[in-house]
């Protein structure tokens, strides 16, 4: 791949290239570079690809690279742990970002209805949501969680619910399109995102772009997006 990335770039006259994640690709672009291909750069999100920065050779990575763009204060900080802050003045915080334009800020409704965007696995931890209703049922008669999304956690939480006796208060819709995950979020009070493992999460600048509140977790960089004004972490 790296031989073929040089060739393409020699022959279409590209002389630098920017890759997304620090794992594979920015591997390629390394190799590439090495052989006399073109500069590049990357974009380095988490939170897998910092499980092990010496194995993903992220310090050689960044050495050769051009300039490396942290999504979060919290990738940077973990790319300089990794490059013993060599090469300081490479690394940048790029946040990512949403086109407001496409979401309507509008007055959450008065329900009690919670939704919950992603895919069903155990880093997303919705069963930790599952786990949650049945004291707040006691309170809330009414509250609804509404799972969007699907994966191998699936049977899983619909087995906690069914042992629960939770049917009439959790449901799984299964994947939605954008225009559908927007309509579930205009329709609740509260989005939750119990995750174990997020970069920065798009939903939740969705869900505050519409004027919903967040409950989320400490991890990565969520800290920097959320905090008691628009939340709860």
């Amino acid at each position: 791949e790296a031989v073929f990335l040089k060739q393409e770039a020699k022959a279409k006259g590209i002389h630098h290239v920017h890759a997304h994640f620090s794992t594979n690709s920015a591997a390629v672009a390394l190799l590439s570079r090495r052989l006399g291909g073109p500069s590049y750069s990357f974009t380095a999100h988490g939170p897998d690809e910092f499980d092990d920065p010496a194995a993903n050779g992220l310090p050689l990575k960044v050495a050769h690279s051009l300039f490396v763009a942290a999504i979060t204060d919290y990738a940077r900080d973990v790319i300089l742990t990794a490059t013993s802050e060599r090469d300081a003045d490479k690394v940048h915080v790029v946040r990512c970002g949403i086109d407001l334009d496409e979401f309507d800020l509008t007055p959450p409704p008065e329900n009690a209805r919670i939704v919950c965007v992603g895919r069903l696995c155990s880093a997303k931890a919705q069963a930790l949501l599952v786990e949650a209703v049945p004291p707040l049922v006691t309170n809330y008669p009414d509250l609804e969680l509404v799972f969007i999304g699907d994966g191998e956690d699936r049977a899983k939480i619909e087995k906690r619910v069914a042992d629960l006796g939770l049917e009439n208060h959790v449901s799984l819709a299964g994947w939605g399109t954008g225009e559908d995950v927007r309509a579930a979020i205009q329709s609740a009070r509260i989005v939750a995102l119990p995750s174990f493992a997020e970069g920065l999460p798009i939903v939740l600048m969705e869900s505050l772009a519409m004027g919903r509140a967040v409950v989320t977790t400490q991890i990565n960089g969520i800290p920097e997006l959320v905090d008691s004004e628009c939340g709860w972490i």
